[in-house]
């Protein structure tokens, strides 16, 4: 294992999450607000629940990408000194 190919994971996994947010007809935030609604039936809260739990974790990493990164580039660096 090297960064180079955990960053390269990492850039794939981003692309990935973007394309699978894109696929979704409704926002996160609008799954949220049909969870308010009390006619749901049981298996539509859950798959809602599930669905927006996806988009979650999706734009965790979305919004973390960068970041992980540095830190990948940064304990390399660390690495590299010793």
């Amino acid at each position: 294992m090297s960064a180079e190919n955990e960053i390269a994971a990492l850039k794939l996994l981003l692309t990935l999450c973007r394309e699978g947010l894109n696929k979704y007809p409704q926002s996160y935030e609008e799954d949220l607000e049909k969870l308010k609604d009390s006619s749901l039936t049981y298996n539509e809260r859950n798959c809602i629940i599930f669905r927006s739990g996806e988009k979650r974790v999706s734009q965790i990493v979305s919004n973390n990408n960068d970041r992980f990164i540095s830190s990948l580039l940064n304990l390399q660096n660390r690495l590299l000194r010793y």
